[in-house]
């Protein structure tokens, strides 16, 4: 029987006031943000090895938001907002979701939903 237990890293640094940094992954940091752009989602975990598989990451980091919204980590995690809401992590893979900008307006907008949880227990026989 083998397992593995996940814990994030650190989001990155936003750019003064107009773009995000990116939320942590599992594998690495968030990217910082970048004049207008949303830094990307740190990258999540490759569970292949584990499940004796093609490649398949899980815990991606979410997006920072700005003008332009960062990427989500490893595909997983959720794309920041471009100046809207966040988009959600893709299911079933603890990723983050991405962080929504604020815009030109006063409009309040919403953080992506994150992925829901995962775990994975290997027996061997």
């Amino acid at each position: 029987r083998s397992g593995f237990a996940a814990q994030g890293n650190d989001g990155g640094t936003s750019s003064s006031n107009t773009a995000g940094g990116g939320g942590g992954g599992y594998a690495a940091a968030g990217g910082n943000g970048s004049s207008t752009t949303g830094g990307a989602g740190g990258a999540g975990y490759d569970v292949s090895a584990f499940i004796a598989g093609s490649a398949l990451f899980k815990a991606g980091g979410g997006g920072g938001s700005g003008s332009t919204g960062g990427a989500g980590g490893s595909s997983v995690g959720g794309a920041g907002g471009s100046n809207g809401d966040g988009t959600a992590a893709s299911a079933n893979t603890g990723g983050g979701g991405g962080a929504g900008g604020n815009g030109s307006t006063s409009t309040a907008r919403n953080g992506g939903n994150g992925g829901s949880g995962i775990v994975y227990i290997r027996f061997k026989v």
